[in-house]
This record gives structure tokens, C-alpha cells and sequence, in this order.
């Protein structure tokens, strides 16, 4: 304890490091929940007095659980996510202020910060900005959880988070990976606004016929689960399948989306966003890492052919957490501003032993 900063936030990130990454082979837990230094001490001396209080948590444990990190995508974004994070937790600040700095020759209109905390909020809804708003969010929250010492042992994403979870897992540098987002984003923009998506909460069976009949306007963007599978494409034909399916009973829930994300739609994009990634250098990923296109561990180079697929073909959410259930991992900490992906595993494994913990949600 003599070695721990003066400063309080950091003692008590400095105490949750050394709790999570040289504790680990022994098998006794506390756990206690303070907003502050003193109220961590005083749980702390309650305990030693033998002293039970609802903030302290006490067990046993034979096992270090295998922690997959998954990386949110598009949708969960909204105004001021992040901002008391940003305000109180240095590391969180370093990273997104790191992020906005290399950002600045990409951004012709506004700077990142303006964007995501300013008087500029409103353009967080325009593809362009909300891919890096997310992006950046992500990226450091993921550096907060490494500096308390919570590390994955396995990292998966969805769409745009994807990204995210490549970075980390070294397979592309910050800096190309910013570049490669910020090209995405404003590829995307650009394209006319004239497609929507909708999830459909039906299996791809049930939902299949609709589609044929609407000659290849409308396609699959994304297996989210048995019951949950999002269509994309041409706005009018997505709406014509949402009303037959409506009157077949079948719950359908429209995205607020001007892109037909995941289609036939993005492939005016793909060959300006391919000259772009072919200048980046990508590596093998460092941590195991499941694949948007597979739902399994990545066997291939995420080059630039990977991930103009990762634009175009559907994301294999579903069979990732399959794989992962089926692998043994057991604790899920989702990076993003809303845990959108936890509600869908919890689903997919629907089992109790299973830890899903969101980083903070809308309302916080």
C-alpha cells in the first residue's frame, strides 16, 4: 500500500489493478462497492470487524472465468455518451483526446470532441460521425478496463464493432484503424438514402418466403439470434416486407437506419473503401478473436478483401456466441455506450451461470 498514488481515483484504480492481475491464483473474493476512498475504507475496516454491510460481497472461486469482450456496433449511439467518464477518469480523457488528435485531418467539418461532448451533438446522427463516435467510445473503454487489469481472453464485435475489437487485438495500428472507420463512415453517407433495415423477430425460415418475393431487393444483414434476424435493403420493398410480416403476426421492429447496411445497397462503396484499406498493413490478431463473417475464430488475413466482405455480407452474431458458449467462455463484458449485444446473448445461451456486464448504459 505504500507504493499506491496519493491521488484517491487513482488508489482505487491502482487497488482494482493489483485485484485483477496478481491475485488471480487465489481462490478467496471481496468484492465492495464504494463511490469513493473513504467509503471503501470504511466497508473495508467493517469487514475486518466482522461487520456485514449490502456493499460487500464475499465467494469462492475455483476457476478464472474465460472474459470475452464484445464490441457494440451502430445504433448505440446518442448525445453525451461517455461525457462523465470523459470528465472524471483520466485514462478514459487520455484515449478519447489521443483519438480526437489524429482525427483532425479526417474531420472537415467539426472536431471529434465538439461532437461528442460540444455544442455540435446533433451531427453524432450523421453516418460519418457516428461510426467514429463509437469507435473512439469503444476504444477507450477498452483501455479503462486494461488499466484496471481486466484483460479478454477472447474479443468478438459486430459491424462497426468489429473494428474496434481488431485494434485491440492488434491486427491494424490506432491510427489506420481511425482512417479505415473515418473512410467507412463517410463512404456511407455519401451513398443515397434510400435504404432501411428492420429486425424481425422470427426465425430466417419464417421470414425467407417474404423475401423471395421481392426479387432481391431485400437480403439477410445479420443472424442475431434464433428469434432475431435483421433485414436490409431498398427502403420501399424493407417496408412492404415489414407490413406482410405485421399481418402475419410476426413482431417487426424498424431501425433508424438511412443505409441498407449489410446489402446489395453498400457495393457502390466498396471499391473507393478497398483502395483505402489496401494501403494499411494488417497482422495476425494477438488475441483469439471470433469473426463477424464466420461466427468462429478468425483463420484468415482481415486484409482489405475481409473487410469489404464484412461491409457487404451478413454478420454472424448468433453462431459467434454459439462458438463461444460451446468454448466454455462464461464472462461477457460488452464495450459500448448501451449493451445492446448482452440482451441478445443472454437469449442465444439463456443460461443463469453466465456473467453479462455492460461498461454503462444510456441513462447512467
Amino acid at each position: 500500500s505504500q507504493h499506491l498514488s496519493n491521488n484517491p481515483e487513482q488508489k482505487l484504480a491502482d487497488i482494482c489493478f493489483t485485484a485483477n492481475s496478481g491475485r488471480t491464483h487465489m481462490s478467496h473474493r471481496l468484492a465492495v462497492v464504494a463511490s469513493n476512498h473513504q467509503e471503501l475504507i470504511t466497508s473495508l475496516n467493517n469487514y475486518n470487524n466482522h461487520q456485514t454491510t449490502k456493499n460487500l460481497h464475499q465467494g469462492e472461486t475455483e476457476n478464472k472465468p474465460k472474459i470475452c469482450f464484445l464490441f457494440t456496433g451502430q445504433g448505440s449511439q446518442y448525445q453525451q455518451m461517455g461525457e462523465k467518464l470523459y470528465q472524471q477518469h483520466p485514462e478514459f480523457k487520455t484515449t478519447v483526446d489521443k483519438c480526437a488528435a489524429i482525427l483532425e485531418p479526417h474531420l472537415n467539418e467539426q472536431p471529434l470532441l465538439s461532437v461528442l461532448f460540444g455544442e455540435n451533438q446533433h451531427l453524432l446522427q450523421q453516418t460519418g460521425y457516428t461510426q467514429l463516435g463509437i469507435f473512439v467510445i469503444e476504444y477507450a473503454l477498452y483501455q479503462l478496463w486494461q488499466s484496471w487489469g481486466v484483460k479478454p481472453d477472447v474479443v468478438m464485435g459486430h459491424s462497426l464493432g468489429e473494428y474496434v475489437a481488431a485494434t485491440v487485438a492488434g491486427v491494424m495500428s490506432l491510427e489506420s484503424a481511425l482512417l479505415l472507420v473515418a473512410t467507412r463512415g463517410k463512404l456511407m453517407q455519401a451513398l443515397p438514402s434510400n435504404g432501411a433495415m428492420a429486425a424481425v423477430f422470427a426465425p430466417v425460415e419464417k421470414i425467407s418466403p417474404y423475401l423471395n418475393n421481392q426479387n432481391n431487393l431485400v437480403e439477410i444483414a445479420g443472424f442475431n439470434g434464433a428469434q432475431n434476424t435483421v433485414i436490409s435493403g431498398d427502403a420501399n420493398a424493407v417496408e412492404q416486407v415489414c407490413q406482410q410480416l405485421e399481418k402475419a403476426g410476426i413482431y417487426v421492429h424498424r431501425l433508424s437506419v438511412a443505409s441498407g447496411l449489410n446489402s446489395r445497397l453498400m457495393e457502390p462503396m466498396l471499391e473507393a473503401f478497398a483502395a483505402v484499406a489496401r494501403t494499411i498493413e494488417f497482422k495476425s490478431p494477438q488475441i483469439k478473436f471470433v469473426s463477424n463473417l464466420t461466427g468462429k475464430p478468425i483463420e484468415r488475413v482481415m486484409d482489405a478483401d475481409y473487410w469489404c466482405e464484412q461491409i457487404r455480407r451478413p454478420v454472424q452474431f448468433a453462431q459467434g456466441i454459439e462458438w463461444l458458449n460451446k468454448e466454455g467462455y462464461s464472462c461477457f463484458v460488452e464495450i459500448g455506450a448501451h449493451p445492446i449485444l448482452s440482451g441478445m446473448a443472454q437469449k442465444i445461451v439463456a443460461d443463469s451461470n453466465y456473467n453479462f456486464l455492460p461498461s454503462f448504459r444510456r441513462e447512467d
